[in-house]
């Protein structure tokens, strides 16, 4: 995902700092390897991606505005049911 770009507002960046996560961290996970998969909640599409920054894998939740253009709404560092999908399935 590394030619995307991330809109960031203030209600995103503290929210994702309440899960002990930072701006720069997920800015440096979507540069590398990572698993995506679009879902639906609540009837809004969502883009989840994993992948790694600092030594841990990320769970990150995007909303697409626009081809390679995203919305940031939460990231948490990944459960470990989710972590092992992210070491099997992940791509550059």
């Amino acid at each position: 995902m590394s030619k995307v770009r991330i809109v960031w507002d203030e209600k995103a960046i503290e929210h994702i700092r309440r899960h002990g996560v930072r701006r720069y961290e997920v800015e440096n996970a979507l540069i590398g390897k990572t698993y995506t998969k679009a879902v639906t909640r609540n009837g809004e599409k969502r883009t989840i991606v994993l992948a790694e920054a600092e030594g841990r894998v990320l769970f990150i939740v995007l909303r697409k505005v626009r081809e390679n253009i995203f919305i940031m709404l939460s990231a948490y560092e990944a459960p470990e049911k989710m972590k092992k999908l992210y070491k099997r399935k992940a791509k550059k």
